[in-house]
C-alpha cells in the first residue's frame, strides 16, 4: 500500500505504510510546522487536511468490479479571507478486499474552525468504529452526529464557551452503497450517464426554505432578514435564525445558539443531518462534493458541467491529475463569478468517469 501526498511532479515520492505506528505519527524535523503526516488508523489511511490536497486511491478491486478510481480534494481560503474554516477527512479502509470503505468528509466551519476541526478529527471515528456499521449504517451516522454534537459543546464550555460551529457533509461508501449525510449548506451531487442526468445527494439546510422556516418556527425560533435601507444602495443581508442569527438553520456547534443557560434554543438550530443512500451503478461518473463557497455562485448542473469540460480538455492526463484540474477550475469560477467565501471541492471518480 502506498500514500501519495501532493508535490511538484518533480519532487513527488511514495510515503510506505509503516507498521504498527501509534494512532498519531509525528511529522519528521525536516517538514514545516503546517505539513501533516497522514493519519494511521489500523489500516485505514486518513488524511487530515486544511490546505491544498490530493489524494490518490488508486484501483481497489472489490468480489464484484471496481468502483473508484481515484479522489481529489481542493480548498483554498478565497478572495477576500485571510484564514479557511473549511476542513477535510478522507479514509480509505481496504484492509477487506471483499468490503472496501471508503469517507469523504467536507466541514465547513464559522465563527472560527475549532468546531470545524474537532469533526474533521473525530466523526469518522464515531461512525468506523461503531460495531453496527455494516448491519445499520444510516442510524450509525446519525448517532455519530449526535455524538459529535455533544463532545464538541462540552468541549466547547471547556475553551472559554467556544462560540464556533460548523456545517457538515459526509459521503461513506461501504462496497457499491453509498450514504451521504448532510448538515448545513454545503452540497453533493452524483454526475451520471457522462453528465447527461445530475441527482442532487443533499438538500440545503438554509432558514428561508420551507421545511426548515416551519420547522424553526414550530420549535420558537423565528426567520428575519437583516438589512440597512440607510446605505446607498441598500444592503439586504441574508435570512438567519434566531437564536443563533445564523444563516443555516442546522450545524455541529454554536453554543450560544443551543444552549438556554445562554439564550439558545437546542430545537431550532438542530444537528441531525438528512441522510440519503443509493446504490452506484455502472453508469454513475462522480460524486462532486463542495462547500456553499461554489454552490452559492454555480447551480448543479453548471458545475457538472465545468468539472465535465475539463475532463475533456485534460484528457490525456491520468484520472486523479484530470480531477485535480477540473476541481481546481471549478473553484476558480467561483472566483470569476465573485465568491467570497472560502471554497472547497472534493470529486470521487467511479468507473463510468474512465473514457471521456
Amino acid at each position: 500500500m502506498k500514500i501519495h501526498t501532493r508535490r511538484p511532479m518533480h519532487e513527488r515520492t511514495s510515503l510506505p505504510s509503516p507498521q504498527n505506528r501509534s494512532l498519531l505519527v509525528t511529522p519528521s524535523p525536516n517538514r514545516s510546522a503546517g505539513e501533516k503526516l497522514p493519519l494511521l488508523i489500523k489500516g485505514k489511511i486518513a488524511f487530515n487536511v486544511n490546505k491544498n490536497f490530493y489524494f490518490k486511491s488508486g484501483r481497489q478491486i472489490n468480489n464484484t468490479r471496481d468502483l473508484i478510481i481515484g479522489s481529489v480534494a481542493e480548498t483554498d481560503k478565497g478572495l477576500k479571507r485571510d484564514y479557511n474554516e473549511d476542513k477535510i477527512s478522507i479514509i480509505s479502509d481496504i484492509s477487506n478486499p471483499g468490503c472496501p470503505i471508503y469517507f469523504y468528509g467536507l466541514y465547513d466551519g464559522h465563527g472560527g474552525s475549532r468546531c470545524a476541526e474537532f469533526l474533521k478529527q473525530n466523526l469518522h471515528e464515531y461512525i468506523l468504529k461503531d460495531s453496527d456499521l455494516h448491519t445499520d449504517p444510516k442510524n450509525v451516522i446519525l448517532r455519530a452526529f449526535i455524538k459529535a454534537e455533544n463532545m464538541f459543546l462540552e468541549e466547547a464550555k471547556r475553551n472559554n464557551f467556544d462560540r464556533s460551529g460548523s456545517c457538515g457533509i459526509i459521503c461513506l461508501i461501504i462496497k457499491d452503497k453509498c450514504y451521504v449525510a448532510n448538515l448545513g449548506d454545503s452540497r453533493a451531487v452524483l454526475s451520471s450517464n457522462k453528465g447527461s442526468k445530475i441527482f442532487p445527494l443533499s438538500r440545503d439546510h438554509k432558514p428561508f426554505e420551507q421545511l426548515e422556516m416551519s420547522r424553526i418556527i414550530q420549535a420558537g425560533g423565528y426567520v428575519y432578514q437583516s438589512n440597512n435601507y440607510n446605505s446607498v444602495p441598500a444592503v439586504i443581508g441574508p435570512y438567519r435564525v434566531f437564536p443563533g442569527r445564523l444563516s443555516v438553520s442546522r450545524t455541529i456547534g454554536d453554543i450560544y445558539a443551543k444552549l438556554s443557560q445562554y439564550g439558545g434554543n437546542a430545537n431550532v438550530i438542530i444537528p441531525t443531518p438528512e441522510i440519503k443512500n443509493f446504490r452506484i451503478l455502472p453508469e454513475h461518473d462522480f460524486i462532486l462534493m463542495c462547500s456553499d463557497g461554489i454552490f452559492d455562485r454555480i447551480d448543479n448542473n453548471k458545475a457538472v458541467e465545468c468539472i465535465w469540460e475539463s475532463f475533456r480538455e485534460s484528457s490525456e492526463l491520468p484520472m486523479e491529475e484530470k480531477c485535480s484540474v477540473a476541481a481546481k477550475k471549478l473553484m476558480q469560477l467561483a472566483f470569476e463569478r465573485n465568491s467570497m467565501d472560502n471554497v472547497t471541492v472534493i470529486i470521487v471518480a467511479l468507473t463510468n468517469s474512465m473514457d471521456n
